[in-house]
Protein backbone atom coordinates (compact mmCIF):
# COMPACT_ATOMS: atom_id res chain seq x y z
CA UNK A 1 0.00 0.00 0.00
CA UNK A 2 1.21 3.66 -1.26
CA UNK A 3 0.17 6.90 -1.39
CA UNK A 4 0.26 8.45 -5.20
CA UNK A 5 -0.42 11.92 -6.44
CA UNK A 6 -2.96 12.13 -9.44
CA UNK A 7 -4.51 14.65 -11.37
CA UNK A 8 -8.59 14.36 -11.70
CA UNK A 9 -9.73 13.87 -15.24
CA UNK A 10 -13.38 13.48 -14.43
CA UNK A 11 -15.88 12.97 -11.39
CA UNK A 12 -19.15 11.64 -11.07
CA UNK A 13 -21.03 13.12 -8.57
CA UNK A 14 -24.24 10.33 -8.63
CA UNK A 15 -21.34 7.40 -7.42
CA UNK A 16 -18.79 9.67 -5.58
CA UNK A 17 -15.56 8.63 -8.04
CA UNK A 18 -12.84 9.97 -9.93
CA UNK A 19 -10.87 9.34 -13.51
CA UNK A 20 -7.68 9.83 -12.45
CA UNK A 21 -4.23 9.99 -13.88
CA UNK A 22 -1.30 9.11 -11.96
CA UNK A 23 1.43 11.90 -11.85
CA UNK A 24 4.42 10.88 -14.16
CA UNK A 25 2.33 8.19 -16.13
CA UNK A 26 0.78 10.30 -18.28
CA UNK A 27 -0.60 6.94 -20.45
CA UNK A 28 -2.71 5.36 -17.63
CA UNK A 29 -6.07 5.94 -16.40
CA UNK A 30 -7.47 4.87 -13.07
CA UNK A 31 -11.31 4.84 -13.52
CA UNK A 32 -14.48 4.75 -11.44
CA UNK A 33 -12.02 5.41 -8.12
CA UNK A 34 -13.67 6.02 -5.37
CA UNK A 35 -13.10 8.85 -3.13
CA UNK A 36 -13.42 9.00 0.38
CA UNK A 37 -16.54 10.31 2.16
CA UNK A 38 -14.84 12.75 3.88
CA UNK A 39 -14.10 13.96 0.98
CA UNK A 40 -16.91 16.55 -0.51
CA UNK A 41 -17.95 16.27 -3.68
CA UNK A 42 -17.44 20.28 -4.32
CA UNK A 43 -13.58 19.97 -3.86
CA UNK A 44 -12.96 17.06 -6.65
CA UNK A 45 -12.17 18.54 -9.22
CA UNK A 46 -10.81 18.46 -12.81
CA UNK A 47 -7.52 19.25 -13.11
CA UNK A 48 -6.66 19.19 -9.85
CA UNK A 49 -3.90 17.00 -7.66
CA UNK A 50 -4.86 14.39 -5.11
CA UNK A 51 -3.63 12.11 -2.76
CA UNK A 52 -4.99 8.39 -3.60
CA UNK A 53 -4.52 5.65 -1.61
CA UNK A 54 -3.31 2.58 -3.83
CA UNK A 55 -3.10 -0.72 -2.89
CA UNK A 56 -1.37 -3.00 -5.50
CA UNK A 57 -3.86 -5.12 -7.54
CA UNK A 58 -6.60 -4.53 -5.28
CA UNK A 59 -8.13 -0.76 -5.50
CA UNK A 60 -7.21 2.71 -4.86
CA UNK A 61 -8.97 5.27 -3.06
CA UNK A 62 -9.48 9.32 -3.10
CA UNK A 63 -8.33 10.51 0.06
CA UNK A 64 -7.96 14.63 -0.26
CA UNK A 65 -6.90 17.71 -2.60
CA UNK A 66 -2.81 17.07 -2.69
CA UNK A 67 -0.31 20.12 -1.75
CA UNK A 68 -3.70 21.83 0.37
CA UNK A 69 -7.24 22.25 1.04
CA UNK A 70 -8.16 24.26 -2.39
CA UNK A 71 -9.73 27.65 -2.07
CA UNK A 72 -13.75 27.54 -1.97
CA UNK A 73 -14.37 28.38 -5.44
CA UNK A 74 -16.22 31.36 -6.67
CA UNK A 75 -20.25 30.43 -6.31
CA UNK A 76 -22.27 33.65 -6.92
CA UNK A 77 -24.74 34.42 -3.58
CA UNK A 78 -27.65 36.28 -3.53
CA UNK A 79 -29.24 38.54 -1.31
CA UNK A 80 -32.49 40.51 0.00
CA UNK A 81 -32.67 43.43 2.53
CA UNK A 82 -35.91 44.49 3.66
CA UNK A 83 -36.95 46.73 6.64
CA UNK A 84 -40.12 45.44 9.04
CA UNK A 85 -41.72 46.73 11.88
CA UNK A 86 -42.47 43.22 14.22
CA UNK A 87 -45.51 43.19 16.58
CA UNK A 88 -45.52 40.32 19.36
CA UNK A 89 -48.23 37.85 18.99
CA UNK A 90 -49.35 35.44 21.54
CA UNK A 91 -48.33 32.07 21.47
CA UNK A 92 -45.29 30.60 19.61
CA UNK A 93 -45.72 31.91 16.49
CA UNK A 94 -43.23 32.52 13.46
CA UNK A 95 -44.23 35.17 10.75
CA UNK A 96 -42.90 35.26 7.38
CA UNK A 97 -42.16 38.11 5.23
CA UNK A 98 -42.59 37.72 1.30
CA UNK A 99 -39.88 40.34 0.62
CA UNK A 100 -37.31 38.90 2.88
CA UNK A 101 -37.15 35.60 0.80
CA UNK A 102 -33.63 34.53 -1.87
CA UNK A 103 -34.40 32.13 -4.68
CA UNK A 104 -31.06 30.58 -5.66
CA UNK A 105 -30.55 28.14 -8.73
CA UNK A 106 -27.68 25.56 -8.53
CA UNK A 107 -26.18 23.43 -11.32
CA UNK A 108 -24.04 21.12 -9.20
CA UNK A 109 -24.76 19.70 -5.50
CA UNK A 110 -23.41 22.44 -3.47
CA UNK A 111 -23.43 23.42 0.14
CA UNK A 112 -25.23 26.91 1.05
CA UNK A 113 -23.73 29.49 3.94
CA UNK A 114 -26.27 31.91 4.70
CA UNK A 115 -26.04 35.48 6.72
CA UNK A 116 -28.77 36.98 8.31
CA UNK A 117 -28.70 40.07 10.09
CA UNK A 118 -31.17 41.77 12.28
CA UNK A 119 -31.97 44.77 14.88
CA UNK A 120 -33.83 43.59 17.58
CA UNK A 121 -35.33 45.50 21.05
CA UNK A 122 -34.88 43.72 24.22
CA UNK A 123 -38.00 45.02 25.12
CA UNK A 124 -39.53 42.83 22.82
CA UNK A 125 -38.03 39.66 22.66
CA UNK A 126 -36.92 37.20 25.26
CA UNK A 127 -34.18 35.71 23.56
CA UNK A 128 -32.85 35.98 20.48
CA UNK A 129 -31.64 32.83 19.17
CA UNK A 130 -35.64 31.83 18.81
CA UNK A 131 -36.04 35.50 17.30
CA UNK A 132 -34.38 35.14 13.80
CA UNK A 133 -34.68 32.00 12.10
CA UNK A 134 -33.29 31.02 8.37
CA UNK A 135 -35.40 28.47 6.33
CA UNK A 136 -34.37 26.81 3.41
CA UNK A 137 -37.30 25.39 1.37
CA UNK A 138 -39.71 25.72 4.30
CA UNK A 139 -37.04 23.65 6.77
CA UNK A 140 -35.47 25.37 9.43
CA UNK A 141 -31.36 25.66 9.99
CA UNK A 142 -29.49 25.68 12.81
CA UNK A 143 -26.65 28.26 13.36
CA UNK A 144 -23.13 27.66 13.44
CA UNK A 145 -22.22 30.77 14.55
CA UNK A 146 -24.56 33.70 16.27
CA UNK A 147 -23.14 37.87 17.17
CA UNK A 148 -24.67 39.81 19.19
CA UNK A 149 -23.11 43.74 19.25
CA UNK A 150 -25.04 46.15 22.05
CA UNK A 151 -26.14 49.64 20.74
CA UNK A 152 -26.93 52.28 22.53
CA UNK A 153 -29.91 51.83 24.86
CA UNK A 154 -31.59 48.69 24.22
CA UNK A 155 -31.16 47.63 20.55
CA UNK A 156 -29.01 44.99 19.61
CA UNK A 157 -27.66 44.06 16.20
CA UNK A 158 -28.08 40.19 16.05
CA UNK A 159 -25.74 38.57 13.19
CA UNK A 160 -26.43 34.80 12.75
CA UNK A 161 -24.29 32.92 10.19
CA UNK A 162 -26.08 29.19 8.85
CA UNK A 163 -24.16 26.59 7.32
CA UNK A 164 -26.11 23.31 5.40
CA UNK A 165 -24.81 19.88 7.07
CA UNK A 166 -25.00 18.37 3.37
CA UNK A 167 -24.93 19.35 -0.16
CA UNK A 168 -28.09 20.02 -1.94
CA UNK A 169 -29.16 18.26 -5.49
CA UNK A 170 -28.85 21.12 -8.43
CA UNK A 171 -32.41 22.99 -8.58
CA UNK A 172 -33.73 26.11 -7.15
CA UNK A 173 -34.20 26.43 -3.72
CA UNK A 174 -35.93 29.31 -1.22
CA UNK A 175 -34.37 30.75 1.50
CA UNK A 176 -36.88 33.10 3.69
CA UNK A 177 -35.90 34.59 7.04
CA UNK A 178 -38.67 33.91 10.21
CA UNK A 179 -39.34 36.29 12.83
CA UNK A 180 -40.80 33.90 16.06
CA UNK A 181 -42.14 35.68 19.28
CA UNK A 182 -42.26 33.33 22.92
Amino acid sequence: MRIIRAICEAYDYTTHTAALRPEGNPTALMANVPVAADCPGEWVRPGWRYAVLLWEDVGALVLCPFDALPIWPPQGHAQTTAYHTLTGVAGALTQFKPDLAVNVSIAVPSFFWVHAVSNYSQAEVRHPHHYVTVHINGAMLLPVSVGDLENTGRTHTHTLAYRTDASYAPGTYTFQLGYTFY
